[in-house]
């Protein structure tokens, strides 16, 4: 009876650090492709001067099409990039706190 549930216990605990490493494995396969699809699409040069979302939004789009393009079939099922309407975005210019966030992130790529 004992070692049953030390049987069960062992196994849940593989299938546990299975589930981490595989989310791990995906999460750094995710930053890869960002960091390529934003240097490719320009989108960090295009954050360097004040710009307004509906200038921005053509650099994500062509990013997140790069992004699908790179993506494993399961990673496509399972966590599918969203299509989104480029005449929805606001001529609104990006707050400064929003815009230094993403050139932070920019430099994090690049710093790769």
């Amino acid at each position: 009876m004992i070692k049953s549930i030390f049987k069960l216990v062992f196994i849940t605990g593989l299938l546990f650090l299975g589930y981490q490493a595989a989310s791990l494995y995906y999460l750094k396969e995710l930053v890869d492709d960002m960091s390529h699809c934003y240097k490719e699409a320009d989108v960090c040069k295009v954050l360097r001067q004040p710009i307004t979302e509906r200038q921005l939004e053509p650099h994500i789009n062509q990013a997140l099409i790069c992004q699908k393009k790179r993506q494993s079939l399961v990673g496509s099922i399972l966590h599918p990039i969203p299509k989104t309407d480029s005449s929805s975005a606001p001529n609104d210019y990006i707050p400064e706190d929003t815009r230094q966030k993403l050139a932070s992130m920019c430099s994090d790529f690049e710093a790769q």
